[in-house]
């Protein structure tokens, strides 16, 4: 019964591609002013349990502007030399993490994936510990 169903299905519609999130980002330009600045983050894991997570949805929003899933990053645009200028931040590679958790995109290959308009896209920081003043 679902078998004969499931072939009714349509296949998996098409991945959108590159063009398309450029245009889309493009038609959200064209309703900011020069001053404003787009800020959109993505949720990290929820942990269900000590050692369990929930399975991971990012935002819809970074999705639709950008494609990009994954966890802990932010997509920014902003209004630079008479155009608009994104770039996506995401977190630095973790060899332990990855050996538990699977690999991460490489700079490079999130660069050739989302073709931002920055040169390559960028990975936040660790945050500096600031030494206390010695008195």
């Amino acid at each position: 019964m679902f078998a004969e169903a499931l072939t009714r299905l349509p296949s998996q519609p098409k991945p959108t591609s590159v063009e398309e999130h450029h245009a889309r980002q493009e038609r959200l330009a064209a309703q900011f002013r020069q001053d404003d600045l787009l800020v959109l983050a993505s949720p990290p894991h929820a942990v269900h349990s000590n050692d369990v997570e929930y399975p991971y949805r990012t935002s819809s929003d970074l999705i639709y502007l950008t494609g990009w899933t994954e966890a802990e990053s932010v997509f920014v645009m902003r209004y630079e030399n008479n155009g608009w200028v994104s770039a996506l931040f995401v977190q630095p590679k973790d060899t332990l993490k990855e050996i538990w958790e699977g690999g991460l995109l490489t700079e490079e290959e999130m660069a050739q994936l989302q073709d931002l308009t920055e040169e390559i896209a960028k990975t936040v920081e660790e945050p500096k510990q600031l030494e206390q003043p010695k008195e």
